[in-house]
């Protein structure tokens, strides 16, 4: 009788390295970091890279642990849906090997163990508060 074993895990490469401008912003340890820079830094791959490093972390803390892991959820908020589609476009081609599926209707890409990553755009009126777990959202001055 034939023994079954295990694949063994996939090893991929990350496919972004950060620029020495950019090495300090993933450096920090802050909560919220705020970059004020120009058009082509990087702003678009920078949060990228960060969310799915995060999960990964996670999922590989949980790992060690022994501990069941949720899989984590990360919003990308766009202010138009032009700028929206340009980080779908970045992210699908940066995440490519964990991507397990793509949801273009309800705009989200399912990463499996890493997590949801789902895209938002401000553009309309209840967009972006909505849905997410919330009941309602309020407008600024309301």
């Amino acid at each position: 009788m034939p023994t079954l074993t295990a694949p063994t895990p996939r090893v991929t490469r990350f496919p972004y390295s950060a620029f020495p401008l950019t090495n300090a912003i993933h450096a920090s340890l802050a909560r919220f970091r705020v970059i004020c820079c120009g058009r082509r830094f990087g702003k678009t791959m920078m949060a990228v890279a960060e969310g799915a490093w995060m999960s990964m972390r996670l999922h590989y803390q949980a790992r060690q642990a022994g501990k069941p892991l949720r899989p984590p959820r990360g919003i990308f908020v766009a202010p138009t849906h032009d700028f929206l589609a340009e980080n779908w476009r970045i992210a699908k081609q940066m995440l490519k090997p964990w991507i397990q599926q793509e949801h273009i209707a309800e705009s989200y890409l399912d990463l499996g163990e890493l997590g949801l990553m789902e895209f938002k755009s401000a553009e309309r009126e209840g967009g972006v508060g909505r849905g997410a777990g919330r009941r309602r959202a309020r407008r600024g001055g309301q």
